[in-house]
């Protein structure tokens, strides 16, 4: 198997020895159109977080965690 081959055989036929599907009966693919939901994005109106400030010293919640 090559890079980024993930052995579920849609290749070539006969390439990198996987089997292709090609020239055995192709499946016909149904394009079904997408639903298109009309209703907008939660848009929230509160600012984000200010994240260049410090945040305040809280313990750790894993103790076990913390380096000796």
């Amino acid at each position: 198997m090559g890079i980024g081959d993930w052995g579920l055989g849609t290749g070539d036929e006969g390439d990198e020895g996987d089997k292709g599907t090609r020239g055995q009966g192709d499946i016909p693919i149904t394009h079904y159109p997408l639903p298109i939901t009309h209703y907008p994005l939660p848009i929230t109106h509160y600012p984000l977080p200010i994240t260049h400030y410090p945040m305040p010293h809280a313990p750790c919640p894993m103790p076990h965690a913390q380096k000796a």
